[in-house]
């Protein structure tokens, strides 16, 4: 990731990236391209948000590419965080990790990579083009972990008639897609099945 998008996320985040460690250097080490900046972030809010009204301790140890997926690896946290981390995984499949463009996983000369259709630059990734998905991405996942718990990511995963047949998480990958998710789980937690 570019330094000032890791600036951005290490700024707004300090609290559960650093844990006292480095006080003076802000530079945490993401090994992830800047199209999942917003992913990372959003990811990065909730468990924040959920560990503080939760009481929880959790530090963030590492965050990066693997196996063409995005991976947190943290210390602390609950089943909910840990649903949390693998939630932005799978998304992480459906965004671009250069742009954040929708994305398609592929195989680049033996690595597995998430890359859109366009020839895209991770150099022209700009934070505030992710502000607007980061916040509707967390709103996304607390209104997962809060109706399923432990079986969103099952929930994610499964084909549902309300999007034309399509899993849940390939809608993630937008800040329209999270509005739609939101408002869908508001209907389910109410009983209108769509």
């Amino acid at each position: 990731m570019v330094n000032d998008l890791e600036a951005v996320l290490a700024e707004n985040f300090a609290n559960i990236l650093f844990d006292g460690r480095q006080a003076e250097v802000r530079f945490f080490g993401f090994e992830c391209g800047g199209g999942w900046y917003g992913l990372v972030g959003g990811t990065l809010l909730f468990i924040q948000q959920y560990s503080r009204e939760n009481k929880l301790d959790v530090v963030i140890r590492q965050v990066k590419e693997k196996f063409g997926e995005l991976r947190i690896y943290l210390r602390g946290g609950d089943e909910i965080v840990d649903i949390a981390t693998d939630i932005a995984g799978l998304v992480s499949r459906v965004i671009c990790e250069s742009c954040g463009c929708r994305g398609k996983l592929n195989e680049e000369e033996g690595w597995l990579r998430v890359r859109c259709e366009i020839q895209c630059d991770e150099l022209q990734v700009k934070a505030e083009n992710f502000e607007t998905y980061k916040f509707s991405y967390a709103a996304s996942v607390l209104a997962l972990t809060s109706l399923f718990g432990l079986r969103s990511v099952e929930w994610l995963k499964t084909s549902q008639m309300a999007f034309n047949g399509r899993p849940p998480f390939e809608l993630l990958a937008t800040t329209e897609g999270c509005h739609e998710v939101v408002v869908h789980i508001g209907r389910l937690a109410y009983g209108v099945g769509v």
